[in-house]
This record gives C-alpha cells, sequence and structure tokens, in this order.
C-alpha cells in the first residue's frame, strides 16, 4: 500500500511539474489568421520569445508598413501624421494611412530610424510582403526658401554660404546658411536668407567678399 502512495505521489508531481511546463511551451497567435512561415520544426530548441511561425492576419483592416526615416525627416513628422501608400500592385491606387510608431533610435547598420505605418487598404487585397513607396505628409509645415544649388558655395554637410548683391547692386557680401535638404537642382535653406530675395548664381564659386560685380537679368 505504501509503495502504491508513493507512486501516486510521484505521478502527481509529474504532473503538476508537466503542468508548469506547458504555459512556457505554448505557441500563442497575438492574431488570427493563417501560418505563411515555420521557423523551427519539431523537436529543436528555442528561447523564450523567439519567434516559431509567421501569421498572415486574416483582418484586413491591420495592415502595417514598415518603413526607415532619415534623420532629416524624423524630426518633421510626428504619430498621427498622414499618409499615402503606393504598392506595386496597385501602382494607380494610392491608399490613405497614418504615422503609427515612430522608434527614438536609429537602426546601427542602416542609420535610419525605424518605423511603421499603418495602412487603411478599403476593398483592396494585400498580402504579407509586398512592396510599398511611403510618402507622409507633416502635420507641422516648415517653411523653407529654395535657391538654385548653383548658388551654394563652401558646402560641409548641412553649413554653406551663399552670395547676395549689397545695397548698390555693385559688390557682395557672402551669408552663412542652413541647408534642410537638396530637392532636384534646388536647395532648401532652413535659415540665413530669411530677408533676401535674390542670391548670386553665375560665377558665385569664384566670388569673395565685397568682390565687384555687374548683375546680368535673365
Amino acid at each position: 500500500m505504501q509503495n502504491l502512495q508513493t507512486a501516486f505521489n510521484v505521478a502527481e508531481e509529474n504532473y503538476r511539474i508537466a503542468t508548469f511546463n506547458q504555459q512556457f511551451s505554448t505557441i500563442r497567435a497575438n492574431a488570427s489568421g493563417r501560418v505563411i512561415k515555420k521557423f523551427v520544426n519539431e523537436g529543436e530548441l528555442v528561447g523564450a520569445g523567439s519567434p516559431v511561425l509567421m501569421i498572415n492576419a486574416s483582418a484586413q483592416n491591420e495592415w502595417i508598413v514598415k518603413i526607415g526615416l532619415p534623420d532629416v525627416d524624423w524630426v518633421r513628422v510626428k504619430k498621427g501624421d498622414r499618409a499615402k501608400i503606393t504598392t506595386d500592385a496597385y501602382p494607380d491606387e494610392p491608399l490613405d494611412g497614418e504615422l503609427y510608431v515612430i522608434n527614438e533610435g536609429a537602426d546601427l547598420p542602416s542609420g535610419l530610424y525605424q518605423a511603421e505605418v499603418r495602412v487603411r487598404p478599403g476593398n483592396k487585397k494585400l498580402a504579407s510582403g509586398l512592396f510599398a513607396k511611403v510618402e507622409i505628409v507633416p502635420s507641422v509645415k516648415k517653411k523653407f526658401q529654395s535657391v538654385p544649388i548653383e548658388a551654394i558655395v563652401e558646402g560641409q554637410g548641412k553649413n554653406a554660404f551663399v552670395f547676395v548683391a549689397n545695397s548698390d547692386q555693385k559688390s557682395v557680401r557672402k551669408l552663412p546658411v542652413i541647408i534642410a535638404h537638396l530637392e532636384n537642382k534646388s536647395a532648401l535653406i532652413s535659415s540665413g536668407i530669411d530677408s533676401v530675395k535674390q542670391v548670386i548664381i553665375g560665377g558665385s564659386g569664384f566670388l569673395t567678399e565685397n568682390s565687384s560685380i555687374k548683375i546680368s537679368q535673365q
């Protein structure tokens, strides 16, 4: 009788241990959907929190696009900004979305700040793995002054100079400027020429402070 009681106690303890371990051995999905990729096979050892399966959520309103933002754009956007998403599957039918997640730290390999855009697909059929182009519309507008890129001299990073005519229209002065970013053949200036209406373009690379000039209107 004593041996039977001991065997029962051992079996009960093994059951308790197995029940406890089961809660750390269960695969749980964060959404309903279909399995589209398996990362490990039966019998392989994985650590806690490691992905085991990739699923494609069945709900058509839970799509996100992962993007990388350079620092110049990261400082201009915020969570909730509107976005326009263009996919290869629907090149002429852009989708609406909004900026949902913005990481505070840059990704080491690329130097970009990872972000996520929540997509509103409407009645469009989407699938995991589609490539997309995202255009974010910042809610906070900032005005820049555009000058031809030929007007920029001695550029070093975001710091550069432009030449403008003095009031006598016969000599020039050199002004430091901050370049926000380049766009096609123009430089968008964030500061330095707020009260300036014209800059010197032709021959600016050969000018110095107070050089004599003759303005030619084009």
